[in-house]
Formats: C-alpha cells, structure tokens, sequence
C-alpha cells in the first residue's frame, strides 16, 4: 500500500544518503564497542536463508523496530 515502510520510513532514509539497506541479512547480535559506536553481527543469507558469510557492522546510531522479528531476543 502507499503507507508502507518501505515507501514512507525507508524511503525518506534513504534520500539522505546516509543509510544503507542490506536485504538477506539477519542480525545475530549488538553489542556497543567501546568507541561508544553499534557493533551489529549479521549473517549474510542467500535465497533459501542458509548462512552465506558473517560479517560485522558498526553505526554510530542504530533503530530497532519493537515487535520485529527476534527484536526482544536482541534487547535482552
């Protein structure tokens, strides 16, 4: 619909050039480094959802959407 994210919240993100989308990723922990930036490990999946690689990100700032997929999992 013409209300979804992805043509409302992700699509205003994205027009500030400051953020990157990656589909097929699924986020397997956070931590904060202690530079005071978002350590995010994230498995990279491929069609089927079978882990591809491992790889770790960091964001000086980082949103969660509560009630999203394993988001509690995550807080906790």
């Amino acid at each position: 619909g013409k209300h979804s994210i992805d043509k409302t919240y992700l699509a205003a993100a994205r027009a500030t050039g400051r953020v990157a989308l990656h589909t097929l990723h699924k986020v397997t922990g956070i931590t904060l480094a202690p530079d005071g930036r978002w350590r995010v490990e994230v498995d990279r999946l491929d069609m089927k959802g079978r882990a591809q690689e491992t790889k770790i990100l960091t964001a000086s700032a980082l949103v969660l959407a509560a009630g999203s997929v394993s988001t509690s999992r995550l807080l906790v």
